[in-house]
């Protein structure tokens, strides 16, 4: 059950932000497919090199690695100015910084104490709230009345809230999956699913290196720089969490 709601939890947090960004860029069906499947390639591949610790890269901690809900704004912008190419190469070209950060951690922690982490990830948390109370919001389309989704999305997280406060170690560590249960099950009682047939697109996609070739802008250095400081204090507080665990 725990590697089951492990998965599930990642699932929905590494697909969302190429989802939203494909979303506020207008992308083609393809171009958000392939997206989704290379930021779900990318966090297995990262994960595995964190766990397994390979040489001096890694942790060897249980850390799933995946996508950080922090670089949408810019990349957004970036895909504004110069689409993908623009996006994948300011994103490139500026993940050095959090590389060499990462060879100074301990020297960094008389700055980035508990504290610090601590309030940037949970300030992460914060400003996805929104995120998630506008999906609640939109309901479920025309297959549900605009109450129907509210409910929904009420019943879920009464039940998740329910089973964080249960005194039974299950129930707490299983609180998302069971919740998305019951959500899925109250959706399906009610007739709000959608089953939609298979689209034309292909079952499997293998990764293409530079597909969409590379750019980068100066202006938008600082920005992207300012992403890694941000996502190095996020993992610092991400992973001081599971080794504490």
């Amino acid at each position: 059950m725990v590697g089951l709601q492990h998965v599930l939890a990642m699932f929905i947090g590494i697909i969302t932000p190429p989802l939203v960004a494909s979303r506020a860029l207008d992308f083609s069906p393809s171009q958000t497919a392939y997206l989704v499947s290379m930021a779900l390639v990318a966090s297995g591949l990262a994960t595995f090199v964190q766990v397994s610790r390979l040489g001096p890269v890694g942790s060897g901690l249980l850390s799933v690695q995946g996508t950080s809900f922090a670089f949408l704004g810019p990349l957004v912008q970036a895909g504004q100015l110069g689409g993908l190419p623009l996006m994948i190469g300011m994103s490139l070209f500026l993940s050095p910084v959090e590389m060499v950060l990462s060879r100074f951690l301990v020297k960094l922690q008389k700055i980035l104490t508990p504290l610090v982490s601590g309030v940037v990830v949970l300030m992460i948390g914060l400003s996805l709230v929104p995120v998630g109370a506008k999906s609640i919001a939109e309901g479920l389309g025309n297959r549900a009345p605009t109450w129907g989704g509210l409910a929904v999305g009420g019943i879920v997280i009464l039940v998740v809230v329910a089973l964080h406060g249960s005194q039974r170690p299950w129930a707490r560590i299983s609180a998302v999956a069971v919740a998305l249960l019951v959500g899925y099950g109250v959706c399906a009682a009610a007739g709000y699913l959608e089953y939609r047939p298979p689209t034309a697109g292909a079952w499997f996609v293998l990764p293409v290196p530079f597909k969409y070739g590379l750019a980068f802008r100066w202006e938008l250095a600082l920005p992207f720089l300012l992403l890694y400081l941000i996502t190095t204090i996020e993992s610092i507080g991400d992973l001081t969490a599971t080794a504490q665990l």
